[in-house]
């Protein structure tokens, strides 16, 4: 190779290094954690105190939370008698990074959406990811291309704020960091925004003598507030806000967790700055089209689905 060959393929090579890493890229969001408050310092009670000679009168004993910022892990250290305690670990569920990118694909013949979920458990992880879940109705799911997987929360109806669709347990094993696995399901529905949770393979407060002790009866807040969460697309109603309101309400969220940069959200809102019509439709698949690695496939597939809905065409 000549000289002047050489200092091209230089350029170009720096040219797509530049263009592969600029930060107009659209970067996708880990899911939030979620942390329950867990209060540090010695906590005082009164248990009864057998060394009385009548056995009814009561001694203050403290309860102390610790922290080890280097292992991350919580220590409840609980007093049985004066001089004996048992300590406690308590391990967060949400020392993990996880990423879900959501792709649909609609069945015009047999008028069916398929929703697959890829998710990735960063490498740089402490914990293996051992739940997902999407606060969705059953009832919205037609099936599920992995049914020994998903499943519902459970037989009956479940509590207030719990999943109703899980992908619930060790995953047909844990997704240890670095690793990834994909879910599938289907549904008549098209895709909205829905709420999703995710949690590692955290440790609880268990008395070792009292295994089946209410967490709360030490002191200790449950654990169903932890972990991770976060928003990706799944069955639903749209609703009944105008398009224009929707798309615009969808395209913050989808820059909140990285489906769109700014630069490219801002320049599909221009095209919508009176309402979302039929011309409009076609501006903005074409404006979100444009540059790839700047819109993720969740913006399209969105965006598809409120133009089928409004009965808008492709051409």
């Amino acid at each position: 190779m000549n000289e002047a060959h050489a200092m091209k393929a230089i350029i170009f090579a720096t040219l797509m290094l530049v263009l592969a890493t600029g930060s107009g890229l659209a970067e996708r969001k880990p899911l939030d954690k979620i942390h329950r408050e867990i209060k540090l310092g010695a906590t005082v009670i009164e248990v009864p105190n057998p060394k009385r000679h009548d056995g009814y009168d009561l001694a203050e004993k403290k309860h102390e939370v610790t922290y080890d910022a280097k292992t991350g892990l919580y220590t409840y250290r609980y007093w049985q008698t004066d001089s004996t305690y048992v300590d406690l670990l308590y391990e967060p569920f949400n020392r993990l990074d996880v990423t879900v990118a959501c792709t649909v694909v609609y069945d015009e013949e047999n008028d069916e959406y398929t929703y697959t979920y890829h998710l990735v458990n960063s490498k740089d992880s402490v914990q293996p990811l051992v739940v997902f879940a999407l606060d969705i109705d059953r009832n919205l799911v037609l099936r599920t291309e992995t049914p020994t997987t998903w499943y519902y929360f459970s037989k009956g109806e479940p509590p207030p704020g719990s999943p109703k669709w899980a992908f619930w347990g060790e995953l047909n094993g844990p997704i240890f960091p670095g690793e990834s696995i994909s879910l599938t399901l289907a549904s008549k529905l098209g895709p909205v925004i829905a709420t999703c949770y995710s949690k590692g393979s955290g440790q609880t407060f268990i008395h070792p003598d009292h295994p089946d002790l209410e967490i709360d009866e030490l002191g200790v807040p449950s654990t169903n507030k932890e972990g991770l969460k976060g928003q990706t697309l799944a069955p639903g109603s749209l609703g009944d806000a105008s398009p224009k309101a929707q798309f615009e309400a969808f395209l913050d969220m989808a820059e909140t967790w990285g489906w769109v940069n700014k630069d490219k959200k801002d320049a599909a809102l221009l095209h919508i700055s009176k309402d979302l019509d039929q011309t409009a439709f076609i501006a903005l698949k074409n404006e979100l089209n444009l540059v790839q690695g700047k819109v993720e496939g969740e913006v399209e597939a969105f965006l598809e689905h409120l133009g089928k809905n409004q009965g808008f065409s492709d051409e």
